[in-house]
């Protein structure tokens, strides 16, 4: 974990990973429901927010890029290093 990783680690309510078999989709709602404190099929489905296939494409390739949404009140970050961090919204993050 490089630097800004860490520093963006420290400031997230709940930290994960992504990878080859679990897609950054998946990742991110699992991390949004565990930063919840509920079980992942408790959550309102990803695709009302952001389109799972999307964003998995997004990361295909592994370049340099990442995206943020928002889901159940949190703002999720989503990075081509395999990070995933979750946000309280109305929490200022480190940039």
């Amino acid at each position: 974990m490089d630097d800004s990783a860490a520093a963006l680690s420290e400031s997230a309510v709940h930290a994960a990973r992504w990878d080859e078999s679990t897609p950054p989709s998946t990742a991110a709602a699992v991390a949004v429901a565990e930063a919840k404190g509920v079980d992942p099929t408790e959550m309102k489905q990803l695709y009302r927010f952001v389109d799972p296939d999307a964003l998995d494409a997004l990361f295909v390739d592994r370049s340099a890029a990442s995206v943020a949404f928002g889901l159940s009140g949190y703002e999720v970050l989503v990075t081509s290093a395999g990070d995933v961090f979750v946000f309280d919204e109305h929490t200022e993050r480190v940039r």
